[in-house]
């Protein structure tokens, strides 16, 4: 599996539109919130983008175009450059009620099922604007908008599985894209992009139980020890060994979380020599106790058995 389905694999995207509808007249959309990702698709018409502190003048908007912002806070869709009302003070209509101008807009949320942040989304910037109007990053991307735009306007059974779904779909592609085509000089983008260093982390990830040191890393990367160090660190802004231990950590919060597995396997399986090593490690990196993290699971399983 190639190092970005399993980032992805392990850190579960999650994706939810809650709103499919059109505003006809003034409207001042905001949905950002603490822990999550919110996106907007415009399906008809036209609006303005506005991110304070980042934008100054309002950013058009027409069909076809998308927002997504992953750090920055607050933003505001709004249907004129000048209207002056309270965020989500107006509501909007289903399209069957409709005039035929207006606005058509999704909007959702996403959010990944982990712990720790996602090293994916570093290599981002705070928010992204995709415009319909110009070339796009690749024909995938422009066929799923498509297919997603149609789906919205016309919702049969199913609708609101099926765009979440394709939105999964949408920010994957951006993702890629994003990571391969721009250039990066720090973080987890820029460690793909150098072939050395990609081979390095490539192993880790497909190999997350074997006995791992820097010389054998180094190895694999065809570089000497400590060229080999001095490089991954000025790329990921930690040492090899630390690197591991985080994504090992992040795969263990699966194992413990999903499949159910006992602590001292997870801990022997990683190398650790007693449970509360392991343990000691995992609260280090993520927050929380290994054992927090499987009640979890446990209470969650009660629940589905008592109902």
């Amino acid at each position: 599996m190639d190092i970005i389905s399993r980032i992805l694999h392990t850190h579960r995207l999650h994706a939810d539109v809650f709103h499919n509808a059109k505003y006809c007249g003034s409207f001042n959309v905001n949905t950002s919130q603490d822990g999550k990702i919110p996106f907007h698709i415009l399906t008809e018409g036209e609006c303005y983008l506005t991110v304070p502190g980042y934008n100054e003048d309002a950013q058009k908007l027409v069909a076809g175009d998308l927002v997504l912002f992953l750090r920055a806070e607050e933003h505001h869709l709004i249907d004129k450059r000048d209207t002056d009302i309270e965020p989500n003070s107006t509501s909007s209509v289903s399209f069957a009620e409709s005039e035929a101008n207006g606005t058509g807009l999704v909007c959702g949320f996403m959010e990944f099922d982990h712990l720790a942040s996602n090293p994916l989304i570093d290599s981002l910037p705070d928010y992204l604007v995709i415009k319909s109007s110009e070339e796009p990053w690749c024909f995938h991307l422009s066929a799923i908008l498509e297919i997603f735009i149609k789906e919205s306007l016309n919702s049969g059974p199913g609708s609101q599985v099926t765009l979440n779904r394709l939105t999964d779909v949408i920010f994957v592609l951006i993702l890629r894209e994003y990571i391969f085509q721009d250039v990066h000089d720090k973080g987890l983008a820029a460690a793909l992009s150098d072939a050395k260093i990609a081979r390095s982390l490539k192993a880790m990830y497909n190999n997350l139980t074997r006995d791992w040191d820097v010389d054998s890393l180094a190895e694999i990367a065809t570089m000497s020890r400590s060229v080999f160090a001095k490089r991954f660190k000025e790329l990921l802004a930690t040492s090899p060994m630390n690197f591991l231990t985080k994504i090992r950590m992040e795969d263990a919060y699966r194992r413990l979380k999903d499949q159910h597995a006992s602590v001292i396997e997870v801990a022997v399986d990683y190398g650790y020599a007693t449970e509360s090593a392991f343990a000691k490690a995992f609260k280090r990196v993520l927050g929380q106790s290994p054992g927090a993290v499987r009640n979890l699971s446990d209470n969650k399983l009660r629940e589905i058995i008592d109902s």
